[in-house]
């Protein structure tokens, strides 16, 4: 099993309406000290829109660090007061036109564990 690392100190760097910059210390089990430094969000809500007729809607976005366009299911960024199907119901409205009633919850992820903590 895994050895897990104990927090020591926890600090917020830099935070603006999206997310959060933090900064952590810990130790090793061998008692070696280190640094963590991460991203913290609401969380992320991601649809995948299938049609009646069973085509599934993507959208074409433009990706700002690595310029260029990016064929992806719609999703989007969670505000910490917003429920989460409401949140994926406006980025599906946003983000293609369409609007829907009803959603399915089909899983939960977290799109970048490594180095950014979602907290739906």
């Amino acid at each position: 099993m895994p050895k897990r690392l104990k927090k020591i100190s926890e600090e917020v760097l830099h935070e603006n309406p999206w997310w959060k910059y933090k900064h952590d210390r810990y130790i090793l089990p061998n008692g070696k000290e280190g640094d963590y430094y991460y991203a913290e969000t609401p969380g992320v809500c991601m649809i995948v829109p299938v049609l009646e007729d069973g085509r599934i809607v993507l959208t074409l976005q433009h990706r700002y660090l690595d310029d260029k366009q990016s064929i992806e299911f719609p999703a989007g960024g969670i505000k910490e007061e917003k429920d989460t199907t409401l949140a994926a119901q406006q980025e599906l409205l946003e983000e293609t036109g369409y609007s829907v009633e009803e959603m399915n919850k089909l899983a939960q992820f977290q799109p970048a564990s490594g180095f950014v903590k979602d907290t739906t």
